[in-house]
């Protein structure tokens, strides 16, 4: 390949803006400094509660002998002391303990030796020859129980010991008490030698009450201490812009792609067919036979300067902004306390350079993959644009091309462009007032016309039987049916002259019923035409049987004459309880089927819903990406423009926000969507498929009445209406639906486990699993961890709706730095605190920031040279470039005439010596990063080659 030199003058065919914000350290911000402290209070409270619950103390109460004193109350005077009453001590990193691992007379004693931090050295303090008289001490202490009571410590371990035995086991007890010992002392010797490290987990732990510990580990900037915890507070910052450009140099041919070969006097013909357009025609049949086709126009990029900037607009760690002037990804780069413009712009020039070569290298790649082309030997005539080759061997020899693709080179260099200072704030939970799409989606109601609800059977009701009974006289003395009878027996004699008289006064009835499962409840009595007093006695009749006895009683009689007395019977007869149970369980059973076969076609109905639910919200085309960037645009500004504008009335603003305007360049706003894992699952959610809760359990079937029916089948009839209405759903995941069960279900619509299928681990508690049917597209981005999703979003949408906060920067227009210091500096905006504390430079710094006995910086002073950087860089790039005659090999010479930022367009390209130069001075708009792309272009070349028989390799061109 030719030099760079050959190419000087090339004019860029392209060109792409790029961002490096850069917050800066040193003055404390008085809304982040609220809103930190806020944050920070509630967790010290919550941190310190937690420590404080579990905390251990030393305090104890030791109790004297009252005797026989009665305290009254607990405010009496009580007899007592107390001992380690001291405050806890909340800063303690570790505290003496021994493990139970090593638990015995040798360690508590090593322990008690150690003190309260861990020994530098282990093996100055667990020596063989110490340990040999701490056994030799531990002895003699057990052996003397005086010695024993005094040495708390031991005496606890010896008396825990000994609980395992027995009195009549005192020789088991020490010799498995010193055993015990032994066993420990050499492995205290054996870790001391090769593992001292873990002596210190053996002898120390950290304690409840470490409430510094968890609190480094909750809030790090307190191990910042307290001048670094204000210095990051900054609500300052450095915007750097940087434009790439993109030359077109030489190109040459690359790898072969195809073979063809000629035999002599033969001619073929290829048609190379070269096409960036990828037509998908796709259908969606519905119910009413509607056809919907969707077609998508996808172009293949081949050229870098595109892809770069499709790949800034697609990626999720940039700012956006939007402005007349210019479109620009802005990258994030990390804070720096350093306010020296040379350092500052070498940082940022790195990690621009960085970004840029990688972006460009993985781009280059992607359209190597994706790049594709067509030979076909055929006469066939493409509309799409194409080529066609001839190509005939007039030789007498066998001729073999090969086809390779052409290759280009492309030249790509940066440029600082513009620097700017501004003003960044947090905005919690962003997009909590973006509305999210609802999707309508009307639901197939289930085929219920062949299914008919059983009726409900006529429960059996009480009978009346009428039957005629002629109730005979029969006497007992007598024949006499003159005389009136009581009872069976003779009311009007005469004594003197008469004896009493008896007849029969009962008489046994037997009754039967022609429908079974009847019971005779009461027998009615009516004698016709004759004076008598009839009663029924002995009524029995078995549940159910429909047969009866009974005995009808002559109470009284005047037979006048008669010998028989007719009589009208009416039987009541009651249907059974076992009858009645009969009847309603077969009723109940008849319904249990009825509900089951319609809660399986209302379930049936259902999962159709949601298959076609998840595939068609699957296929939601995203709205432009311009929509929904603005819309997040508004949502931050509110928040923004509030805080700057928190004063005067609404019939200011109009003044205020024009004073603002003049100030900011609103128009060029960026905000930075923090990670969703800075805060996980702020707003967890998943797709609902419109599954209804369960209902509680046990519910049974009930014998209704006419008009129970009737309520019933109604509310059945409105909820089957609302189901499969016009149903508008909020969808988080998915979409939202609603079909009801049966009238008397006992589960809700779900979808059941023995209808989903997965690889495992779909059952476990805590996983955000998802829906997804063989026709359904892949989910979106976040669909498994948990997101709240916008059907009609992209990912950067739906990675904004699950942001914990953004942090938004409004760039401060150049020339109006100290007029934009002043509006923060307000007290309802950031204050000035903390702007007069003194500037610490670092070694890198210029003189004028560093502070001398005579003279101290501040951070105003260092914020004031840092706004004469950025005006000084504004004022060279509206300079023209003039030349340096003296030096021929000056840039300068080849850019002068031109404004620094369109020398390029104007004079073209220009070779940078080394290829990079980050630590070019701070003020210029120099280029300062430059690289070579290889690309693969659509173009073939035909190549005659020939081929050695022997080695069947290629020959060389001077080969013969």
């Amino acid at each position: 390949m030719s030099s760079f030199e050959d190419f000087k003058g090339t004019l860029p065919y392209s060109s792409e803006l790029f961002g490096i914000y850069q917050p800066l350290l040193g003055w404390k911000s008085q809304i982040i400094l609220k809103r930190y402290e806020r944050i920070r209070a509630s967790l010290y409270n919550k941190l310190a509660a937690r420590a404080l619950n579990t905390a251990r103390t030393h305090v104890k109460v030791h109790m004297r002998d009252m005797g026989s004193e009665v305290v009254a109350s607990r405010t009496g005077n009580w007899s007592f002391s107390v001992s380690n009453l001291v405050p806890l001590d909340l800063e303690r990193a570790l505290e003496p303990f021994v493990a139970s691992t090593i638990d015995s007379g040798v360690a508590r004693m090593i322990q008690s030796e150690a003190g309260k931090q861990p020994p530098e050295d282990w093996g100055k303090v667990i020596t063989t020859r110490h340990v040999k008289e701490l056994l030799k001490q531990f002895h003699d202490i057990v052996s003397n129980p005086e010695e024993l009571q005094k040495r708390d410590e031991l005496s606890d371990y010896v008396a825990e010991f000994s609980k395992a035995y027995t009195q009549t086991e005192t020789q088991n007890l020490l010799e498995d008490l010193f055993a015990r010992e032994s066993k420990i002392a050499g492995y205290l010797l054996f870790l001391k030698d090769h593992t001292p490290s873990t002596l210190n987990d053996l002898f120390f732990k950290s304690p409840s009450s470490a409430l510094v510990t968890t609190v480094q580990l909750e809030d790090p900037l307190l191990n910042f201490g307290a001048t670094n915890y204000e210095a990051i507070l900054s609500p300052l910052g450095v915007m750097q812009l940087y434009r790439q450009y993109f030359f077109q140099f030489d190109s040459f041919l690359g790898p072969p792609v195809g073979h063809v070969w000629l035999s002599p006097g033969g001619t073929v013909e290829l048609i190379e067919v070269s096409t960036r357009r990828t037509l998908t025609e796709k259908t969606f049949e519905q119910s009413l036979e509607t056809t919907t086709k969707s077609e998508t126009d996808t172009t293949i990029q081949d050229d870098i300067a595109d892809a770069v900037k499709q790949e800034n607009r697609d990626n999720t760690k940039f700012g956006f902004s939007s402005t007349g002037e210019y479109n620009a990804a802005v990258y994030s780069g990390s804070a720096t306390a350093e306010l020296s413009m040379d350092m500052m712009t070498a940082r940022s020039n790195e990690t621009t350079r960085k970004h840029m070569r990688q972006q460009s290298e993985k781009l280059s790649s992607e359209i190597k993959r994706n790049f594709k082309s067509f030979f076909r030997t055929t006469t066939e005539r493409e509309e799409m644009s194409s080529k066609r080759y001839v190509l005939a061997n007039t030789t007498n020899k066998l001729v073999n091309y090969e086809l390779r693709r052409k290759m280009q080179t492309v030249g790509v260099q940066v440029q600082r462009l513009e620097v700017r200072a501004c003003w960044h704030t947090f905005v919690d939970d962003a997009a909590r007032e973006l509305g999210i799409a609802k999707l309508v989606h009307i639901g197939e109601p289930p085929e219920l016309s062949g299914l008919v609800q059983p009726d409900a059977p006529q429960i059996p009701t009480a009978q009346l039987q009428e039957v005629s009974i002629a109730v005979p006289f029969v006497g007992i003395n007598t024949d006499d049916t003159d005389n009136i009878y009581v009872d069976g027996t003779e009311r009007d004699i005469a004594p003197a002259f008469d004896a009493v008289e008896y007849i029969q006064a009962d008489f046994v009835q037997r009754v039967t019923f022609q429908t079974p499962g009847f019971t005779l409840t009461g027998v009615d009595i009516d004698p016709q035409g004759v004076d008598a007093i009839l009663s029924v006695r002995d009524l029995q009749s078995a549940d159910g049987s429909s047969a009866a006895t009974f005995t009808i009683h002559l109470d009284y009689v005047n037979w006048n004459g008669r010998n028989q007395i007719p009589t009208k019977v009416t039987l009541h007869w009651d249907p059974s309880n076992t009858m009645r149970t009969a009847v309603t369980a077969e009723y109940e059973s008849r319904m249990a089927q009825y509900n089951i076969e319609k809660a399986r076609r209302y379930k049936e109905a259902f999962y159709a819903a949601a298959r076609e639910r998840i595939k068609l919200a699957s296929a939601i085309t995203p709205r432009p990406a311009e929509d929904l960037r603005e819309e997040e645009r508004v949502v931050v500004f509110r928040t923004l423009i509030g805080q700057l504008m928190s004063v005067g009335t609404n019939q200011s603003k109009h003044v205020i926000s024009e004073l603002v305007r003049s100030i900011f360049d609103v128009d060029k706003m960026l905000y930075f969507v923090a990670p969703e894992w800075w805060a996980p699952r702020l707003h967890r959610s998943g797709q609902d498929l419109g599954e209804e809760p369960p209902t509680k359990p046990g519910a049974k079937p009930t014998f209704p009445s006419a008009v129970g029916v009737a309520v019933r089948r109604e509310a059945a009839r409105m909820r089957l209406a609302r189901a499969f209405s016009d149903v508008t759903v909020n969808v988080s995941g998915l979409v939202s639906t609603l079909v009801s069960t049966s009238d008397t279900a006992v589960a809700g619509n779900s979808i059941t486990s023995e209808n989903i299928v997965d690889w495992g681990g779909a059952k476990e508690l805590g996983r955000d699993n998802y829906y997804i049917t063989e026709d359904s597209r892949p989910a979106k981005l976040g669909a498994s961890l948990g997101w709240l999703l916008q059907l009609d979003g992209d990912n950067l949408r739906n990675a904004f709706l699950n942001a914990p906060w953004v942090k938004a920067v409004i760039p401060i227009r150049i020339g109006k730095e100290r007029e934009a210091l002043n509006w923060l500096q307000q007290a309802h905006v950031e204050g000035a605190e903390g702007l007069d504390a003194q500037y610490i430079a670092s070694p890198d710094d210029p003189p004028e920031l560093i502070s001398t006995p005579e003279h101290t910086v501040t951070i105003r002073d260092a914020l004031d040279f840092l706004i004469e950087k950025i005006q000084e860089f504004d004022t060279n790039a509206r300079t023209p470039v003039i030349g340096n005659p003296a030096d021929p090999t000056d840039a300068s010479n080849h850019f002068a005439g031109s404004l620094p930022t369109e020398a390029v367009f104007e004079h073209g390209f220009y070779p940078l010596e080394g290829g990079v130069q980050v630590f070019e001075g701070g003020t210029s708009q120099s280029i300062f990063a430059q690289w070579m792309e290889i690309l693969p272009t659509d173009q073939v070349a035909a190549m005659e080659v020939e081929y050695d028989p022997k080695t069947l390799r290629v020959r060389g061109v001077n080969e013969e």
